[in-house]
């Protein structure tokens, strides 16, 4: 049949004239003055203009059959494409090789610097080279954190790009680093970890990182690089806070969180001078909340336990006041005794009182119901308290003890990861 635009026309004008009778005959059977008569004729011709409509129907629905079925296996997820997947760790808990990971962070808060640590420690354990972009930092910054170090100590295997006047004179700018990090789209990714610091900074000129139509092509081209095996850290700010880290959230678009594989909001304590890792989204691998303290003799960072971690100085102090408490009381005290002289000796904010109370529990006091107080736990120290002013610093217990008062005395959570590769490049099968 020969075709031309005329015939279209006339062809797709009959088409719509047909379904608009059809449509307008529909109507006439809602009119509430309609005989049964007029009703069975009107279907009748209902019934032929739907048959001469379906003359010009382009394809009849089909069946979903074997055929249909092999056409469209190029794009499924077969058993045997997984078979070889496993789920690896840049570091337990925190970092899964291949995958992107936000951290966000208050400006000053430890991100670039701890981030920086776990680079230099990926390298240590077998990472095979780092790209950290940085568009947030200063050459001092740069400085002061001892990226000179760490680039003589890896060469060629660390590669930091930041937009600085070279020592040859010569500027970098933005789009010198854009360079570079587009050429690494042509290169195999895998075993390799690549830092954007802070990643709103490479957004293109203009866009707005609170518009998903401006954050969303930029993490595509991230995922891009994920696909093609690199480990991909995004640091990242948050709001600002109206009262404390509960109210703290990243900033900006919602792509940020959407397009990531799993994300954190990283704290400070100034107290411990720790580092806490919190997630709030976690599609892939066993990720928990974590802590750290930087070493920066040798740009790594040491695990804490995390409570520790988060601990203020009136939380040793109510702490220590327990701990002197029991040690000193007659009888074993039971809850309310402690309760009360806690009250009497100051401390009147009962939750947080209470809070340290439990948080205690098998740490640094455990518990005994007894017949003789009607089965009313009574506390105790637990046998390494018994002893607080000769408690050595790497108690084997999993706690975090004091001496005495105001001298931190940390346990064996405490300890040096870049001495150990136990915590990184762990490999686990996907279940």
């Amino acid at each position: 049949m020969d075709l031309s635009v005329d015939k279209i026309k006339q062809e797709l004008a009959y088409i719509k004239a047909l379904k608009k009778e059809i449509d307008d005959l529909r109507g006439l059977l809602l009119d509430e003055y309609i005989t049964q008569d007029a009703e069975n004729v009107i279907r009748s011709e209902i019934i032929k203009l739907e048959s001469a409509l379906s003359k010009h129907k382009v394809q009849q629905l089909g069946e979903i059959d074997q055929d249909f079925l092999n056409s469209i296996n190029i794009t499924r997820v077969e058993a045997i494409d997984l078979e070889d997947k496993t789920l690896v760790y840049l570091y337990e808990k925190l970092i899964v090789k291949a995958e992107i990971t936000l951290i966000a962070a208050k400006p000053s808060s430890g991100k670039s610097l701890t981030t920086m640590a776990l680079s230099n420690m990926s390298l240590q354990n077998n990472i095979s080279y780092v790209f950290y972009f940085d568009l947030d930092n200063s050459p001092t910054t740069l400085k002061k954190r001892g990226i000179d170090k760490i680039e003589k100590r890896w060469g060629d295997r660390f590669q930091y790009h930041s937009p600085i006047k070279k020592k040859n004179g010569r500027v970098v700018k933005k789009e010198d680093i854009w360079n570079v990090i587009t050429k690494l789209k042509t290169r195999n990714l895998k075993n390799i970890l690549i830092v954007f610091d802070s990643a709103k900074n490479f957004l293109k000129a203009g866009a707005d990182r609170d518009k998903n139509k401006d954050v969303s092509p930029l993490m595509d081209f991230f995922r891009v690089l994920r696909d093609l095996g690199a480990t991909v850290i995004l640091l990242h700010h948050t709001n600002k806070p109206n009262k404390d880290l509960g109210e703290l959230t990243y900033a900006g678009s919602s792509a940020w969180e959407e397009d990531s594989s799993n994300a954190f909001l990283l704290s400070y304590n100034d107290y411990k001078k720790t580092f806490i890792f919190t997630p709030f989204k976690n599609r892939i691998g066993d990720i928990e909340e974590i802590a750290f303290v930087y070493k920066e003799e040798n740009h790594s960072l040491s695990q804490v336990e995390v409570e520790w971690a988060k601990e203020t100085q009136l939380d040793e102090v109510i702490r220590d006041e327990i701990i002197d408490f029991i040690k000193t009381s007659h009888q074993k005290p039971i809850y309310s005794q402690i309760m009360k002289h806690m009250q009497e000796v100051g401390f009147t904010n009962k939750d947080k009182v209470n809070a340290m109370v439990q948080a205690g529990k098998n740490k640094y006091w455990k518990t005994t119901k007894i017949p003789e107080k009607n089965f009313k736990d009574v506390y105790e120290l637990m046998e390494r308290d018994a002893r607080i002013s000769q408690i050595s610093p790497f108690s084997s217990d999993k706690s975090v003890f004091r001496g005495v008062k105001g001298n931190e005395v940390l346990s064996d959570k405490f300890f040096d990861i870049s001495d150990k590769s136990s915590n990184m490049n762990i490999d686990r099968k996907i279940v």
